[in-house]
């Protein structure tokens, strides 16, 4: 029963470091915003960059 425990956790831990990006103090997350009314209605629009330096 721990041995499933320990490969599992080591599996989970493996697939959360491979997803998630590592940043940095010196890094920097620039982000745009809009929003338009009309045509089919109100639409918004997000998009971010990351600058590493």
């Amino acid at each position: 029963m721990k041995v499933e425990g320990t490969v599992a956790t080591t599996a989970v831990r493996s697939h959360v470091n491979d997803a998630l990006p590592t940043y940095h103090a010196g890094d920097v997350i620039v982000s745009i915003q809009a929003q338009v009314n009309g045509g089919i209605g109100p639409q918004r629009s997000s998009v971010s960059l990351i600058i590493k330096t």
